[in-house]
């Protein structure tokens, strides 16, 4: 990669910064979760989702943006060619993937309170579908 090294960890670097805020909404969900613990959750479709959405906003960006240095291997002519073009594609990929993780956290959040204050439990994700403001979690 040679100097393109600096621009790349400058790349780790917009990513942690990134990953900052989405780590801090995925712990005080994981909070509201543990709060309202119930062994239902252990047989909630919608509960996986959102565990493995929880899991998955920090290693997906992670594993994508390792993906880069294989397009400046000279040896991979075709990548080499367009390694610029390849690396945007790569950050709008990161961009677009966080957006429908977090999507996911948000309707699939296994314990939801309804407007009696009672907590009901949410067997499919996204159904019934959220009454809150998007990508707010009560």
């Amino acid at each position: 990669m040679g100097y393109n090294r600096i621009w790349y960890a400058l790349l780790w670097i917009v990513l942690i910064l990134l990953l900052i805020p989405i780590a801090h909404f995925d712990y005080s969900t994981f909070r509201l979760v543990l709060n309202r613990w119930s062994w239902g959750i252990v047989l909630s479709p919608a509960a996986y989702v959102y565990f493995s959405s929880l899991v998955a906003t920090i290693f997906f960006p992670v594993k994508v943006l390792a993906l880069v240095p294989v397009y400046f291997d000279r040896q991979a002519a075709e990548l080499y060619s367009r390694r610029y073009k390849w690396t945007l594609l790569t950050l709008t990929i990161i961009a677009v993937g966080e957006f429908v993780i977090l999507v996911l956290i948000w309707g699939a959040f296994p314990l939801e309170v309804d407007s009696s204050h009672y907590v009901r439990l949410r067997l499919i994700p996204f159904f019934p579908w959220p009454d809150r403001e998007f990508l707010t979690i009560q």
